[in-house]
C-alpha cells in the first residue's frame, strides 16, 4: 500500500488516513444493497433513460511531474468544457457519464440521477452579510458504478470545477481538477495509489460521549428505508479556504461538492442531510487554533447562534478533526459542534476522500457515533473492530476486536492494512445509530421543499405620475424576507434591496412590481400599475333632469373620464349633497342656479362642465266642480272641473266610499254608492300635489221594503173564482206601489196604490206569489212577498179501523175525522175486499171475501179545488203480532213451571208456543212432548232442560198465522231435576278418550236422555238429547273440543240417572 507524507500543525492526536481497496469480504459479495443503488434500480426498472453525457477525453499528454510524484497510477482527463456548458444549461435528471483510463486502469461509467443538497433552504453568508445573488451555478447527482448495485458515486459541476467519487469493492477512485489547469485538466484516480499518507487524527470530547449503547440502538427495524427527518447542516469555512481557493465562488463551488459527497454516504445509509447555511469568511477570521481543539473551542465561543441544527467549522489547520458526540437537539450551542482540518490538494492532486471522510467523521460524532474500536458496540460493549488498538490507539479494556478486510467511516482503519472504502458506508451498527438518532430527535422535521416568502402587502406610493421627479415606493417588512427584488417601468431609474425604493420617473406609466427574497428564493411578486399623464380631460355632458322640483332629492352624472382619480361638484346655493366620483346625488333647494363638475387626478384638474337647473312650481287649486249634489244610488254622475294651468297636469280624484269611478283627466264618471259623502279633486305634476277642491253629495235613498200584505177577510187560500182584496200599509217616502199578481189571476183595480183586488181565474193552477214594492224617483225598493196557495183539501186523518184478524170478517168499519165541505173518497187495490156503504162520507163500512189476504184501504179528500194526497192503512187477514211476552227472562237449567203470559188479539183462534232445546210447554191442561204447544191460552208454564234459547209465540186464525214475538232465555244456574233415587249403569267406553266416547244402558221405556258434561267447578260445557227404546240403548258423544282433563257426565232417563268422571288425553 502506497502512503503519502504530509505534517499537518498542530495535530493533537496522530493517526494517518490511508484508503485501501477491498479484496474480499462485505463489499465483494456479501454487502446489502444499500438505498442509492436501490434508486437506481427502481430508475432501471421502471426504463428510465440516463442522458449520455460526454465530458472528458484521455488527455494526449499523460505527463505530469508533481502528479507522478504523489500517484502511482492515474489517467489525465481533458474536459469538454462546451458540454460541461451544456450540462449546466439543461441540468437533466439522469444521466449516464463515462470517465475513460489509459490502458491498464480501468474506464469507469456511472449511472447518476440529480438531487438538491438544500432542500431546506440554503444561505450563503461571509462575514460582509448575505450573498443575495448565488455567485455560480451548481448541479449535483449520485447514483452507481453502471452494473455494480455495490458501489456507490457522487459528482458535482460547476464552471468552476467539477469534482466526484466513485466507490466500488476495488476502492474510491477520485475525479478532480489538477491545480491551477483552468478547468481544462482532471486527474483520474484511486486514492489506494497515492505515494505519501495523508495524517489524519480525530478527537472526540469524552465529557460529553455515552459510555455505551443498548442493542435496540444498534438495530434498524426498517433497512432500507430513508429516515424521515432531516438535519440541516451548517458549514463555516475559515479565511485560509478563501486564500486558498481565490473567490467566494470557488469556495461556494468547492464546499457543494465536498457536501455532496458527505450527504451521499449518509443518504447510502438511509440519513437524509441538508446544506442549509454556508458562510465564508472572505477576511480574517477570529479563530486562531492551533490545535483542533482549540478551534473547536474558539468556534464555541465565537459563534453562539447559527443557521442550522448542527455546525462544522473548516479550515486548513490543525491536522486532524474533533467534534462533540451525541449532540442533536441539546440546548448548549457550543455542544453541537464539530472542527475538520483539510486538505482540498496535494502537490496539485485534488484529495477529496480524504477531505469527505474528515467531514463525514466528525459529522458522525456530532449524530451520536463514536469510533468502531471503542468498547461501545455488539449490545455488550465490545468493539467493532480491532483496527484502532492494532495502530496503538486503545479505548476502553474490552478484548481486541477483529481486523477487517475493509473499514467503515468511523473506525481508523486506516491506519493499518484494511483502509476505508466509501462503498461499505457507516457498517450496520453506526448506521441504525445515527439512523435512530435522527429519527427520534424532536428538533428536527423532514427534508422538504424550500419555502419562498410570503407575497408582500400592498404597494404604498402614487399610482400616477404627471412630470420627471422623484417617488418612494414601500410595502411592509415581510417575514423571513433577507431581500427584496424591486422592478419598475422602462424608462424609470432607481434600485433597491430593502423595502422602499426611490425612484425617478418618467411621464410615462406601466408596473411597479416587488418580491421578497430568502434562501429558497424569491417569492410571488406584488404588482402596482403606474398611469403617466396630463390633467383630466373635460367630463362629457352632465345627464339629469334640469327642471326640478324644490326639496326633492335628484341624481346626476358624468361619463367616466380617463385618469381621473376624483371629481369636484359645484351645486346652486341653498341645495345640499356631495360626491368625489363621476355621480352625485343632492337635495334641490328653493331655488335654480348651476351645478358644475371637474375631473381630478394627481396631475390637476380638467375644464369644469355645468348645466343650468330650474325649480317647477306645483299647480294651482282646481276651480269649483261641477255636477249633480243629490243623487240616487247606482246612478251614472259625471263632475268636472276647469284645467289648470301647466304641463303635465295629472288630477286626483277621491270619491266618497261605495262609489266607483277613475280618471286622471279634469272629469270623471261615476256610480254612485248608497250613501253620499265628498268628491275631492286636486291637480298634480313632478313637483307634487296642489290644494284639492270638495264637493258634498248625498244619495236619495230607495223606500223601503212594503209592510205586510194583509187579505180582507182573512183567507190565503182561494179557489179559481175567488176575488179577494190585498193591501199594505203606505211606505215612507214611496211614491207608488207596483204589484204582481200569481199566475193564472189578474189585479182588476187598485195598481200603483197601497190596495189593490186580485181575480182568480181558471189558470190559476199552481201555489205561487202575490208581490209588491214600494217606488220612488231612484227606482223600486225592496220586494215583499205574500205566499198564495190553492185551496186543495189536506191529506185525511189516520183511517181508524181492524187492520188485522180479519178473515172471512163482514161489516168492518173504518172511519176518518170528518171536515167540513169535504167529500170522502174510499177504495180497495183488490177484489178481496169490498166497501159496503158509507162512499162520499167519513166512514164506511166493508167485507172481506174468503180469498182475502191484504189489501190496502185508501181514502182522499175532495173539494172545488181538487183532491188531496191518499191516506192508506193496510188490511190483513191473519191476526197481529201478539204482545210482549210476560214472564222471566233468565232461569236456572232444569227448572220446572215458569209462568209466562201474552195479551190476546182480536181475531186469533189459537197461539203457537216454542221454547228452548229440551223444554216441555204446559197450558194446565196439556203438556207438549216437544218444545212446541199450540193452545186457545194466552198463559202457559215452561219445563226446562239445560239450554238456554228463545221463547216464542205466535197467533193464529183460519187464515194463517202472525209473525213469532220472541222472548230471549237465558241459563244462569242448576236446579235438580225430580229423579228417581234409583240410580242406573251406564257403560262408558273408551275412557279415557281423545275425541269420541261410546256409552250403552237400559232403558225400561220408550222415552228420551239427555246427556250433560260439566268441569269440576259444576259449569256446563255440553248437553245432548235423544230418544231410547225399551232395553239396551247406545249412545255417542263427540269430545274433540274439550281440552285434556277430568271432567263429569250425567245421564239423564226416565227419572234416572248416572254420573260417570271421564278423562280426556291426546
Amino acid at each position: 500500500m502506497g502512503k503519502i507524507t504530509k505534517n499537518l500543525i498542530g495535530l493533537w492526536m496522530s493517526v494517518f488516513l490511508v484508503f485501501t481497496v477491498a479484496e474480499s469480504g462485505q463489499c465483494s459479495g456479501n454487502q446489502p444493497m444499500k438505498m442509492i443503488a436501490k434508486r437506481v434500480q427502481q430508475l432501471e426498472q421502471s426504463q428510465t433513460v440516463f442522458k449520455p453525457v460526454n465530458l472528458f477525453s484521455i488527455s494526449g499528454n499523460q505527463e505530469d511531474e508533481k502528479v507522478s510524484q504523489t500517484v502511482n497510477a492515474f489517467t489525465i482527463l481533458d474536459a469538454n468544457n462546451t458540454s460541461v456548458d451544456a450540462l449546466l444549461q439543461d441540468q437533466p435528471d439522469y444521466i449516464r457519464i463515462q470517465l475513460p483510463a489509459k490502458a491498464g486502469l480501468p474506464t469507469l461509467e456511472a449511472l447518476l440521477y440529480k438531487v438538491d443538497i438544500s432542500k431546506n433552504g440554503f444561505t450563503l453568508q461571509t462575514d460582509k452579510g448575505i450573498v443575495n445573488q448565488l455567485p455560480n451555478i451548481n448541479v449535483h447527482y449520485r447514483g452507481i458504478i453502471a452494473g455494480d448495485y455495490t458501489s456507490v458515486v457522487s459528482m458535482s459541476f460547476s464552471k468552476e470545477e467539477i469534482m466526484g467519487i466513485l466507490s466500488d469493492a476495488r476502492g474510491n477512485f477520485v475525479i478532480g481538477e489538477i491545480e491551477s489547469s483552468g478547468r481544462s485538466r482532471y486527474l483520474l484516480y484511486n486514492d489506494k495509489d497515492l505515494i505519501p499518507a495523508v495524517s489524519f487524527g480525530c478527537g472526540t470530547n469524552t465529557s460529553q460521549v455515552v459510555t455505551d449503547y443498548e442493542q435496540h440502538q444498534l438495530q434498524n427495524n426498517l433497512p432500507g428505508i430513508a429516515s424521515v427527518n432531516c438535519v440541516n447542516w451548517y458549514y463555516e469555512t475559515d479565511y485560509d479556504v478563501f486564500v486558498g481557493k481565490g473567490s467566494l465562488a470557488n469556495v461556494n463551488t468547492y464546499m457543494q461538492g465536498v457536501f455532496n459527497q458527505v450527504a451521499t454516504l449518509y443518504d447510502n445509509d438511509g440519513v437524509s442531510i441538508t446544506l442549509q447555511t454556508l458562510f465564508v469568511w472572505t477576511t480574517t477570521d477570529p479563530y486562531t487554533g492551533p490545535a483542533t481543539g482549540d478551534y473547536l473551542n474558539q468556534f464555541g465561543s465565537y459563534r453562539t447562534s447559527f443557521n442550522g441544527d448542527l455546525a462544522n467549522l473548516i479550515g486548513y489547520n490543525g491536522g486532524g478533526g474533533v467534534a462533540y458526540v451525541n449532540q442533536l437537539c441539546s440546548s448548549n450551542t457550543a455542544l453541537k459542534m464539530g472542527y475538520s482540518g483539510i486538505n482540498s490538494s496535494y502537490n496539485t492532486v485534488p484529495t477529496y476522500s480524504w477531505t469527505v471522510e474528515v467531514i463525514t467523521h466528525e459529522d458522525g460524532h456530532l449524530l451520536g457515533s463514536r469510533h468502531t474500536h471503542d468498547c461501545v458496540w455488539n449490545g455488550n460493549n465490545t468493539r467493532i473492530d480491532g483496527c484502532g488498538p492494532q495502530a496503538g490507539y486503545n479505548s476502553g479494556s474490552c478484548a481486541a476486536g477483529p481486523i477487517p478486510v475493509d473499514g467503515t467511516i468511523m473506525s481508523y482503519c486506516h491506519l493499518i492494512s484494511a483502509g476505508i472504502n466509501f462503498s461499505l458506508g457507516f457498517g450496520p451498527q453506526p448506521a441504525a445509530l445515527i439512523l435512530n438518532n435522527v429519527n427520534n430527535a424532536s428538533c428536527l422535521v423532514a427534508c422538504g421543499p424550500c419555502p419562498t416568502p410570503p407575497q408582500p402587502g400592498t404597494i404604498s406610493g402614487s399610482s400616477t405620475v404627471c412630470t420627471a421627479s422623484q417617488f418612494t415606493y414601500s410595502v411592509a417588512a415581510v417575514s423571513g424576507a433577507t431581500s427584496y427584488n424591486w422592478t419598475i417601468p422602462a424608462g424609470w431609474s432607481g434600485t433597491s434591496t430593502t423595502n422602499s425604493i426611490t425612484v425617478t420617473t418618467t411621464t410615462s406609466g406601466g408596473t411597479i412590481s416587488v418580491a421578497a427574497v430568502n434562501a429558497c428564493g424569491a417569492g410571488t411578486a406584488r404588482t402596482l400599475a403606474i398611469t403617466g399623464g396630463s390633467a383630466p380631460t373635460q367630463p362629457g355632458v352632465i345627464t339629469g333632469n334640469t327642471s326640478v322640483c324644490a326639496n326633492t332629492s335628484y341624481s346626476y352624472s358624468v361619463p367616466a373620464v380617463p385618469g381621473a382619480t376624483s371629481y369636484i361638484w359645484s351645486i346652486p346655493a341653498g341645495w345640499s349633497g356631495t360626491s368625489s366620483t363621476n355621480n352625485i346625488t343632492v337635495l334641490s333647494g328653493t331655488s335654480g342656479g348651476s351645478l358644475a363638475v371637474v375631473a381630478v387626478n394627481s396631475c390637476g384638474n380638467s375644464v369644469a362642465r355645468s348645466t343650468s337647473l330650474t325649480i317647477s312650481p306645483v299647480p294651482a287649486q282646481p276651480s269649483v266642480i261641477t255636477g249633480s249634489v243629490s243623487v240616487c244610488p247606482g246612478s251614472t254622475q259625471v263632475y268636472s272641473v276647469t284645467f289648470v294651468q301647466g304641463a303635465n297636469m295629472v288630477y286626483n280624484w277621491t270619491l266618497p266610499s261605495g262609489w266607483s269611478g277613475s280618471s286622471t283627466g279634469n272629469s270623471i264618471t261615476t256610480i254612485a254608492g248608497t250613501t253620499g259623502g265628498t268628491i275631492s279633486v286636486n291637480a298634480s305634476n313632478s313637483c307634487g300635489a296642489g290644494t284639492p277642491r270638495t264637493l258634498s253629495v248625498a244619495t236619495l235613498p230607495l223606500p223601503a221594503k212594503p209592510s205586510g200584505i194583509t187579505t180582507v177577510g182573512g183567507a190565503v187560500k182561494v179557489c179559481p173564482g175567488d176575488i179577494k182584496t190585498y193591501s199594505i200599509a203606505a211606505t215612507a217616502g214611496a211614491t207608488s206601489c207596483t204589484w204582481t199578481a200569481p199566475p193564472g189571476a189578474t189585479i182588476t183595480s187598485g195598481q200603483g196604490t197601497t190596495s189593490v183586488v186580485v181575480n182568480y181565474g181558471a189558470g190559476f193552477t199552481a201555489n205561487d206569489s202575490l208581490k209588491v214594492v214600494a217606488n220612488n224617483s231612484c227606482g223600486a225598493g225592496p220586494m215583499r212577498f205574500l205566499k198564495i196557495s190553492r185551496n186543495i183539501p189536506a191529506t185525511p186523518s189516520v183511517i181508524t179501523g181492524p187492520s188485522y184478524g180479519l178473515c172471512n170478517a163482514s161489516n168492518q168499519t173504518f172511519s176518518v175525522t170528518n171536515v167540513s165541505g169535504i167529500t170522502y173518497n174510499w177504495s180497495f187495490n183488490n177484489a178481496t175486499a169490498n166497501i159496503v156503504n158509507g162512499q162520499g162520507t167519513n166512514a164506511i163500512n166493508a167485507s172481506f171475501t174468503p180469498n182475502f189476504s191484504v189489501a190496502n184501504l185508501s181514502v182522499a179528500a175532495t173539494n172545488g179545488c181538487g183532491s188531496s194526497a191518499q191516506r192508506t192503512l193496510t188490511l190483513r187477514a191473519t191476526p197481529a203480532l201478539p204482545g210482549l211476552i210476560s214472564g222471566s227472562a233468565s232461569v236456572c237449567a232444569n227448572q220446572q213451571n215458569v209462568p209466562y203470559t201474552t195479551t190476546p188479539v182480536v181475531g186469533a183462534t189459537s197461539y203457537t208456543w216454542q221454547g228452548p232445546t229440551g223444554s216441555r210447554i204446559s197450558d194446565g191442561l196439556v203438556t207438549s212432548t216437544t218444545t212446541i204447544l199450540t193452545t186457545t191460552s194466552t198463559s202457559v208454564t215452561v219445563n226446562y232442560a239445560t239450554a238456554a234459547g228463545n221463547l216464542k209465540v205466535k197467533a193464529n186464525n183460519a187464515c194463517g198465522s202472525s209473525g213469532n214475538r220472541v222472548l230471549a232465555i237465558a241459563i244462569n244456574c242448576r236446579e235438580q231435576l225430580p229423579v228417581s233415587t234409583n240410580e242406573f249403569t251406564v257403560n262408558v267406553f273408551p275412557n279415557p278418550a281423545s275425541d269420541f266416547m261410546h256409552l250403552t244402558f237400559e232403558s225400561n221405556s220408550n222415552s228420551g236422555y239427555q246427556l250433560i258434561v260439566s268441569d269440576i267447578s259444576g259449569k256446563i260445557l255440553q248437553t245432548e238429547t235423544g230418544e231410547t227404546i225399551e232395553g239396551m240403548n247406545e249412545a255417542g258423544l263427540d269430545v274433540s273440543n274439550l281440552p285434556n282433563g277430568i271432567y263429569f257426565m250425567e245421564v239423564i232417563s226416565a227419572n234416572k240417572r248416572s254420573i260417570q268422571k271421564i278423562s280426556i288425553q291426546r
